[in-house]
């Protein structure tokens, strides 16, 4: 979780009395549910207790947790299959959550409602927005506990539209997540398809009232015979996903003219008795900032949960190799080209691993590592001596208990399979910080890191990332020249970029652009600001682009500062 910890820590101080049942402003009841989706083969999904006016948020806030650069670490590419990453069912692009300059190629894990999300094209009733970077006060420069946990938090998910009570919730991946596993999972139907079947619907109605008009004079007879022809012959392929986005039988087709529309024949909605029976709640626990110093974000109860009742039910993304693919090498070796390759097992420097190792579980003497996910799991921090949480399996007969690392690599099932459940170990009260003790060789191995910590070197001027952006009206009035920053220089740990939408430039040439501050989707690249010219009302620079070469060889694609 966000698990840094020291012995420096508060007591929860927003802990409500013991006769109220729930934080202020939260139901006392469950309202979000964690069952098997109603997608055939895809795990398990989110699904409403209540319903959910259109703009309302779903669940806490999600914590989004980066990979960098990770098939360059790995030499290879996970959609090769040139090593195991089972997290790419999971993943975002890190441009999406705004990771564009963590590293070169960027994907991202967002831990909460996004993990446990399915996306069904015909039925999308869920938006979700990017992340904020906020490092909860934190600075690599004098805090121990900067870089341990991810930065990128408050993400957040909210109601697209009027949403009844037991309904699956789910979310827009893009086509091209479908397109991509075509040959894997089958011509699925993406948005437009629903909306071209929704068409062919009011057209095959139209066309039948015709046909009764005038019967007699067509070959067949019934409606449900003109449904089956005219479905297959403006259809006639299996390879065609308006086909499968169509109602299969002529009952279900007349149900959705009458409704008015596919998802209402599609759309399930459950009822609380198999809530009871077949779900369990996960919105018992909701993040803030933690009590324990260094520790960034935590876990609090939002209602009152009993001994032995669930906090939150976790779901496992299993990583058989894990311990090795989530190490990071260094860029210690050039291939003639420019570019800095990794080198083989024996020569490359390891130098440290992905963010996702401190939000897994595994045990020291195998590569199998686990990453639990859902609404607030991956905050739940570490405390031996207030711990009130414990680790118990959700299915403890479970199959997989019975099979090596070798065969989980082997046979890469798609989705969770195993299901870890946090139990209260005492009552907690509504507000109150959730714990779990991670154990004493995390405990020693945290101690002793602290105790080896040292800033880095030149840290003394450094800024924050975030006061940088806090005076960002100020500090974009007069961006420094290069003349400038001779003798008012900016922080050590602060470059010049320029971000742009231009078409390639020859040697010489030179264009005028608009500057757009908050340009997300333009190409970085390092830059120098030769001269700057004030007017009435707009500054006008002229910039140098830096030269760049990229670091990452054959499996790089953008290119990245040296």
């Amino acid at each position: 979780g966000d698990e840094t910890a020291d012995a420096k820590d508060t007591e929860n101080n927003d802990i409500a009395s013991s006769t109220q049942k729930a934080v202020d402003g939260w139901p006392e009841e469950c309202t979000l549910y964690l069952a098997r989706s109603t997608i055939p083969n895809s795990g398990y999904g989110l699904f409403t207790g209540i319903d959910l006016p259109k703009g309302t948020q779903v669940g806490p806030a999600d914590i989004v947790v980066p990979f960098v650069d990770i098939d360059w670490h790995n030499q290879g590419h996970y959609k090769h299959k040139d090593y195991h990453f089972l997290y790419s069912d999971y993943i975002w692009s890190g441009k999406s959550m705004r990771m564009r300059d963590v590293g070169t190629n960027v994907i991202a894990m967002s831990h909460g409602v996004g993990a446990v999300i399915n996306s069904h094209q015909g039925l999308l009733n869920l938006n979700e927005n990017r992340p904020k970077y906020d490092p909860a006060g934190l600075h690599r420069s004098r805090d121990v506990g900067a870089g341990a946990f991810s930065p990128y938090h408050d993400r957040r998910a909210f109601a697209a539209n009027m949403v009844p009570a037991g309904a699956e919730l789910f979310v827009d991946y893009g086509s091209n997540y479908f397109i991509s596993r075509t040959k894997s999972w089958g011509y699925i139907p993406l948005m437009n398809d629903y909306q071209r079947a929704e068409k062919f619907l009011k057209t095959f109605d139209k066309l039948d009232k015709d046909r009764r008009l005038a019967n007699g004079t067509l070959v067949y007879s019934t409606r449900e015979e003109f449904w089956n022809l005219t479905r297959h012959n403006f259809f006639n392929s299996n390879k065609v996903r308006v086909f499968h986005a169509l109602p299969e039988t002529l009952a279900d087709a007349e149900k959705a003219i009458e409704k008015g529309g596919i998802k209402h024949i599609i759309q399930e909605t459950k009822s609380p008795e198999w809530f009871e029976n077949n779900a369990k709640c996960i919105d018992n626990i909701r993040p803030q900032a933690s009590t324990i110093k260094q520790a960034g974000r935590g876990a609090f109860a939002t209602r009152f949960i009993p001994k032995g009742e669930l906090v939150i039910s976790a779901p496992l993304i299993h990583s058989p190799r894990g311990r090795e693919v989530f190490k990071m090498y260094d860029q210690n070796k050039t291939n003639g080209r420019g570019n800095y390759v990794r080198g083989d097992s024996e020569n490359a420097a390891h130098v440290g691993h992905q963010l996702m190792l401190n939000y897994a579980f595994g045990h020291p003497k195998s590569s199998l590592l686990m990453s639990p996910y859902g609404p607030g799991a991956s905050f739940i921090n570490h405390n031996a001596s207030r711990a009130n949480t414990r680790l118990q399996w959700a299915d403890p007969n479970h199959e997989w208990f019975s099979k090596s690392v070798e065969w989980l690599e082997e046979n890469n099932l798609g989705g969770a399979q195993l299901v870890l459940d946090l139990v209260a170990s005492r009552d907690i009260m509504p507000g109150e910080e959730v714990f779990l003790d991670y154990g004493e060789a995390w405990q020693n191995a945290w101690d002793d890191y602290v105790q080896n910590w040292s800033p880095p070197a030149g840290y003394e001027n450094w800024v924050s990332a975030i006061n940088m952006n806090n005076d960002a009206d100020e500090i974009y009035k007069k961006l420094r020249t290069v003349e400038e920053e001779r003798t008012d220089p900016y922080p050590s740990n602060v470059e010049t970029w320029c971000s742009y939408r231009l078409p390639t430039l020859k040697m010489g040439s030179s264009i005028t652009e608009k500057w757009n501050k908050l340009a997300d989707s333009t190409k970085p690249q390092p830059c120098e600001i030769l001269s700057r010219e004030e007017s009435g009302v707009s500054t006008t620079y002229t910039v140098k682009f830096l030269e760049q070469k990229s670091h990452l060889g054959k499996y790089g694609s953008m290119k990245r500062i040296p």
